[in-house]
């Protein structure tokens, strides 16, 4: 009863956020748009890239493709808009709520510690924004929540279906998102040295079934392949030592839990399998230097089980109960504080951002070429629904081919990307060098909770006004 509350109550807290929380990011129309494309029989590319990845425009491979796959049928029947590519992640995010308690339970915790799990979990802002974005980390949280199920059961009957189930879900959580991969790699290494052989064949049939279509996939442009997932692990390699000092100070401290945890752990005050234990710390350090903030939210329900487990211990100690309860509610306050806050400021900033899309959907002449580059909020997909004439290109958010990114500068008419009033320049453009002689021509300044974001619109022809 309680569970389906917290899950019904979650339902209805993205609802209510709609496209406020977040507004339109750029994965959104990077993700979106190859899943319509695939729908509409176009194949699988992302062409709002052009080819400043190697082959995108034909194929996407920067990441696996069963999340462009599943959307695109899901498109299929609810359409390709915002609200409905997001309403796919909500499901799925209810749906990891859900299988995150089983976990909880299956894994030894009492009922009542594990309903907590799957509430801090629902109200986590990060799990909110992950599940209230049209990205693939709930679908891949999803596949790798029942993995950790079914292996479970797998270990404890020696099942060789259960097994079975548990390679079917973790192939499948490998080929929505590689941050499944590393969770994975820990319960294929519990089976090797527990030499469960008959279980670890069971569990790698179809792992590797998914990973040779994968493969498959691959083969028909290699080289677009191998370029595309060069540029990502550049990308990443770019952006860990950034995120990894902002995860170790986020809000809730997860690194003061995992601390706390493993101590607990090592003096064997937990009772928690020593797999299990490898599964939560591999979630927190995959997260951790996976380069991107939406796995932030992805790793609140390991967290919260983390967290329960430490709760758990606690709560056998009669001395720490009350520190326990302590921590609880101020966990929760914390919580409630900050969607309390937060809802007061959603509603403004889509205000602002919907009347700066449709200022700029008006400014853009008929059929114009243009160039959208790192803007606080994104008007890309905006522009990509609501203006069907304009041909629309987006700065990719790994490293670009120089050649391709000067001919598209070449090309376009417009370009519209964050402004610097103090330095008077675009930010966030590379190569920015040939556009230093064109000016703006029309400027915008978007208030938001952090503050405020300048945004301009540049010609690129010097006909143009």
């Amino acid at each position: 009863m309680a569970l389906g509350a917290i899950v019904v109550g979650f339902l209805f807290t993205l609802w209510c956020y709609g496209d406020a929380f977040p507004i339109c990011w750029a994965d959104e129309l990077y993700f979106v748009q190859p899943a319509q494309n695939l729908a509409e029989g176009k194949g699988m590319g992302t062409t709002v890239l052009d080819d400043l990845l190697p082959g995108i425009a034909k194929r996407t491979y920067w990441q696996p493709p069963l999340y462009f796959l599943a959307l695109s049928l899901w498109g299929k029947s609810f359409g390709f808009e915002l609200s409905s590519a997001r309403w796919f992640s909500r499901l799925q995010g209810a749906l990891g709520l859900m299988l995150l308690f089983f976990v909880a339970r299956r894994w030894g915790l009492p009922a009542g510690i594990g309903v907590f799990c799957v509430l801090w979990t629902a109200m986590d802002l990060p799990f909110q924004h992950s599940a209230n974005i049209a990205r693939m980390d709930m679908m891949a949280l999803v596949w790798v929540l029942a993995a950790m199920l079914s292996f479970t059961e797998g270990l404890e009957r020696c099942g060789a279906g259960c097994f079975l189930l548990a390679g079917s879900f973790s192939g499948l959580a490998v080929l929505t998102h590689l941050l499944a991969a590393p969770i994975v790699v820990i319960l294929w290494v519990t089976l090797t040295l527990q030499k469960k052989w008959k279980g670890l064949l069971w569990f790698s049939l179809p792992l590797a079934f998914g990973l040779m279509a994968w493969l498959f996939y691959a083969v028909q442009d290699w080289t677009a392949f191998s370029g595309q997932i060069a540029a990502q692990i550049s990308r990443k390699i770019a952006l860990t030592h950034r995120l990894l000092m902002w995860f170790s100070f986020a809000k809730p401290p997860w690194i003061l839990v995992m601390v706390l945890t493993c101590l607990a752990f090592w003096l064997k005050q937990l009772t928690i399998a020593p797999w299990q234990i490898a599964v939560l710390i591999t979630a927190y350090l995959t997260v951790g230097i996976g380069g991107e903030r939406p796995y932030i939210g992805w790793f609140a329900p390991f967290g919260c089980l983390t967290f329960g487990f430490l709760g758990a211990a606690l709560l056998s100690k009669p001395s720490m109960r009350i520190v326990l309860w302590v921590c609880v509610f101020s966990l929760f306050a914390f919580q409630s504080a900050r969607m309390v806050r937060n809802a007061v400021w959603f509603p403004r900033e889509h205000r602002e951002a919907m009347g700066f899309f449709q200022e700029l959907s008006q400014t853009l002449p008929k059929g114009a070429k243009v160039v959208v580059g790192g803007t606080g909020p994104y008007p890309a997909f905006y522009l990509w629904r609501a203006r069907r004439d304009l041909r629309l290109y987006t700065i990719s958010p790994t490293p670009m081919d120089a050649k391709a990114w000067g001919r598209l500068i070449h090309q376009a008419d417009y370009i519209v990307a964050s402004w610097n009033p103090i330095e008077e320049r675009m930010e966030g453009i590379p190569l920015y060098e040939p556009l230093s002689c064109q000016r703006p021509s029309r400027l915008w300044q978007v208030r938001t909770r952090y503050g405020t974001d300048h945004i301009a619109l540049m010609p690129l022809k010097p006909q143009q006004p």
